[in-house]
């Protein structure tokens, strides 16, 4: 039977048929189930309402008070955005919430490489009932909506054995650095470069100077969704370590070869934290020597990065500022 029949016969039921054994029951220290940080649509629009629609929003949140949670996300999210809605959606089944995360056409590439995160904790729209209650959350806060244990569990159960990550090749080379670099639309469109960019080099030069005074560095692997950009203004680094570059591929590749090093300095991107939220799981090592950006975007929190695990190491300043 496919994940999409099974969603379509869960009733009031907590979980899917045939998950029980995956998932253990558990709640948060508080109490509260994970969905309790959820934002609930209570109408359809997202906009500030008038009267008439805070009438209808209300009308309509009496109805919606069912027992299935959708985690409803957005057609523009990518891979890693969508890996926290997921990872909400399997922490909430584990406290005994019917939580699923509603299936949108960019998730195609990658739930075929994740069968379990397909079968278990994704439902189509034709499946949505009316009374399902619709979250709209990111859920992307660290000791927030999840934790080391959250992610650890997630991990193991959902990403390990699936052919995303199956044969990750491990880089257990102490000396050993990979570099992510994020450029793609964060720096080709307008609105996202006026969000999400900063100065590329000098962050790279400040990440570097601690990861040295951590552990002797004698090889920097670049991965890059722009290598040629690297290579132009990321030639320095041949200068006192041996650098290689990616080659250019698919994202799956490039999360693979992030995911499988142990020492890390990563972009402002969910890609970044989540190849190193593998990372840390898959070597348990130090997370310590996971190097990552104080800055996320300019939309919130000062700019400041919500996602990162406070164990890892973090660039709080650069030379210029994240503004410059």
């Amino acid at each position: 039977m496919s994940g999409r029949s099974r969603v379509a016969e869960v009733g009031n039921h907590h979980r899917k048929p045939g998950h029980a054994d995956m998932l253990t029951t558990g709640r948060r220290p508080d109490g509260r189930s994970p969905t309790s940080q959820c934002l609930l649509e209570t109408g359809s629009s997202t906009v500030v309402p008038g009267p008439s629609d805070s009438m209808r929003a209300a009308l309509i949140g009496l109805v919606r008070r069912g027992s299935r949670t959708v985690l409803w996300g957005t057609d523009v999210a990518g891979f890693a955005n969508n890996l926290y809605l997921w990872l909400c959606a399997a922490t909430s089944q584990r406290s005994g919430d019917a939580t699923y995360v509603l299936r949108r056409e960019g998730m195609a590439t990658w739930l075929k490489q994740m069968p379990a995160v397909d079968e278990f904790l994704t439902i189509d729209k034709q499946h949505v009932r009316f009374v399902d209650q619709r979250d709209l959350g990111h859920h992307q806060v660290y000791g927030v909506d999840f934790g080391a244990v959250d992610l650890r569990r997630f991990i193991e159960e959902f990403l390990l054995p699936s052919p995303l990550l199956q044969g990750l090749p491990r880089d257990d080379d102490p000396r050993r650095v990979v570099l992510n670099v994020r450029r793609g639309d964060y720096y080709s469109d307008p609105v996202y470069r006026g969000q999400y960019s900063f100065d590329i080099v000098e962050y790279v030069r400040s990440a570097l100077e601690v990861a040295r005074r951590q552990h002797p560095v004698d090889s920097v692997h670049v991965v890059s969704d722009d290598i040629g950009w690297c290579r132009d203004r990321l030639g320095w680094l041949s200068t006192d370590s041996t650098t290689t570059f990616a080659e250019p591929g698919q994202p799956v590749n490039h999360f693979r070869e992030v995911a499988g090093a142990s020492r890390l300095i990563l972009a402002n991107s969910t890609f970044s934290y989540w190849a190193a939220y593998v990372s840390n799981v898959v070597h348990g090592t130090d997370p310590a020597r996971v190097i990552a950006p104080w800055f996320h975007n300019r939309l919130s929190r000062h700019g400041a990065a919500w996602q990162l695990d406070p164990r890892w190491t973090v660039i709080k300043e650069i030379r210029g500022g994240w503004d410059a």
